[in-house]
């Protein structure tokens, strides 16, 4: 692993981002609309500490990841906005060989984990597909995401548990990180306009206060918060109903808030704030 400053890592990786999406990045077949706006910020609001990141619950994940017995654990990453979930993976087995894959829909976060793990010196072995549709004979050891049920309304969610529960070894485990919102109104939550304006203020006033000159940097945050949209979950309850049904066993589920300094005062998706988060390791019956 290069031993430069994490900052310095996330710097060059951020600017890759911004370079490169507007070429990687997927574009919706229905809408011809590019994921740019995502992909292409994500490492820079990273930076900023402006985005709910794996490193946030990174104690847990890590203590996860160790507790799977398997010698030479199959991990798949269910999910990449960027790198930062493989930087998770590789903390947590510094000195045992994971055999990891990275899937996501989108070129971008997996050409980010590439570069990533090019550095440390490992392999990984990548995947862009939709996960729903994802097939793996082999199986793997343990299923790894962070904040992804959020991106699937109910529907979506128990398809996804099934493919999950379809892709473990038995006993595998799927170890995950969800937000909870038990005040939710309704099924599809997105940034109010107040809080776009907010969130662009607040990125620009990080961006000010840690000396990061980036141009058009304001406007970017403005179109991420006016498209970023989530399925809210509501309790831990209802994470344990899903899991249960898709023929699971909890083996843990806490519910915590993140630490006061990592928190905002714009309460939208993914923006880390006052609200719960759930962790859970669940293994396949």
């Amino acid at each position: 692993m290069s031993a430069e400053a994490p900052d310095e890592a996330l710097e060059q990786a951020a600017r890759l981002a911004r370079e490169q999406a507007p070429a990687l990045c997927r574009r919706d077949p229905a809408t011809g609309h590019s994921c740019a706006w995502n992909h292409g910020l994500w490492p820079t609001l990273r930076l900023l500490g402006l985005v709910t990141e794996p490193a946030l619950h990174g104690e847990f994940l890590r203590g996860a990841l160790r507790a799977v017995s398997a010698e030479h654990p199959r991990v798949l990453l269910s999910g990449a906005a960027d790198h930062a979930l493989l930087a998770q993976v590789l903390a947590a087995y510094p000195g045992r060989a994971a055999r990891i894959t990275v899937l996501d829909i989108c070129e971008t976060p997996l050409m980010l984990n590439r570069w990533f793990a090019a550095r440390a010196g490992i392999e990984i072995e990548t995947r862009c597909v939709d996960i729903l549709t994802y097939e793996d004979a082999a199986g793997y050891d343990a299923i790894c995401t962070h904040a992804f049920l959020s991106y699937f309304d109910h529907a979506g969610r128990a398809r996804l548990l099934r493919k999950w529960h379809d892709l473990l070894r038995s006993g595998g485990k799927v170890i995950t990180i969800n937000r909870l919102r038990p005040e939710r109104e309704a099924q599809w939550l997105a940034f109010s306009v107040d809080q776009v304006w907010a969130y662009r203020a607040r990125v620009d006033e990080a961006a000010r206060s840690r000396g990061v000159a980036i141009e058009g940097l304001g406007r970017a945050a403005e179109r991420y918060a006016g498209r970023q949209a989530i399925f809210p979950l509501g309790t831990a309850a209802e994470l344990r109903e899903l899991f249960e049904r898709a023929d699971f066993a909890l083996e843990h589920l806490a519910v915590a808030a993140l630490e006061p300094g990592a928190q905002q005062q714009v309460n939208a998706p993914t923006v880390p704030s006052l609200d719960h988060y759930a962790q859970l390791i669940a293994a396949r019956r």
